[in-house]
C-alpha cells in the first residue's frame, strides 16, 4: 500500500481545521449563552458608544440596574436606575354613548313651551 500523498494529507488537515473552526464559531455564537449558569446575577442590558474609547453601559445586577461609564482610563458608576414599573394591561378604548335627539326635541316641542307658560 502506498503512503498517503502530500495533497490528500493537506486536504484532510484543511477539512479538520474547517470543522474545528465551525464548532468554535457555533459555541461562541449559539452554545455559549446556553452553557452560562442559570443563576447568573449580572447581565449587560445595553451599550451606547459615545466616542472612540467612551461608552455607557446599562448593567443589571440582581434587581438593580446600573449605568456605568467607560473611558480609556477605566469604569465609573454613573447612577442607579429606579426599578422599571411592571407593564400594565392596555386600557380599553373609551366609547361614547350615541347621541339621540329625543331629549332635545322634547324640551323644545310646542307642547312643552305651552306647559311652561301656563
Amino acid at each position: 500500500m502506498d503512503p498517503p500523498s502530500y495533497g490528500s494529507s493537506l486536504a484532510q488537515t484543511l477539512v479538520c481545521l474547517a470543522a474545528v473552526s465551525a464548532l468554535a464559531w457555533w459555541l461562541i455564537r449559539v452554545g455559549a449563552p446556553r452553557l452560562r449558569p442559570s443563576g447568573a446575577r449580572m447581565r449587560l442590558e445595553e451599550r451606547l458608544p459615545l466616542a472612540p474609547g467612551h461608552a455607557l453601559y446599562l448593567v443589571r445586577v440582581d434587581d438593580q440596574t446600573l449605568v456605568v461609564g467607560a473611558t480609556e482610563r477605566g469604569l465609573s458608576l454613573i447612577t442607579n436606575c429606579p426599578p422599571r414599573p411592571a407593564p400594565s394591561a392596555p386600557e380599553a378604548p373609551l366609547t361614547a354613548a350615541p347621541l339621540t335627539a329625543a331629549p332635545l326635541t322634547a324640551a323644545t316641542s310646542p307642547d312643552s313651551a305651552r306647559g311652561a307658560s301656563a
